[in-house]
């Protein structure tokens, strides 16, 4: 393999990997992604089945109205917790297994 292609090789896996979080894939087949709105993901997932909000709250130095979702799909698959910061989807984490 010649340089250029194993820096192409890096760069691929390095981009494939740093998205795996950046979004997740819902039932409907659509996939929720930072930066959506609350509306987008309501629209794409249908709704979740926790809702929590913590209000405002101060994040890196700014208040933001915080607000967690919890999918849990069925069994098998992993627990994702979305995170909202005024109402924009921030970040997407993956909980243990549903057995």
């Amino acid at each position: 393999m010649n340089k250029l292609t194993q820096i192409l090789a890096i760069y691929l896996t390095f981009l494939f990997t740093a998205n795996v979080e950046a979004s997740m894939r819902c039932s409907s087949g659509k996939f929720a992604s930072e930066n959506d709105k609350t509306f987008e993901v309501l629209v794409k997932c249908g709704k979740p089945n926790q809702r929590e909000n913590f209000g405002l709250v101060t994040i890196d130095g700014d208040r933001v109205n915080l607000e967690r979702w919890t999918y849990a799909p069925k069994k098998g698959k992993f627990i994702k917790y979305l995170e909202f910061h005024n109402g924009i989807l921030k970040e997407i984490s993956t909980g243990p297994r549903v057995e």
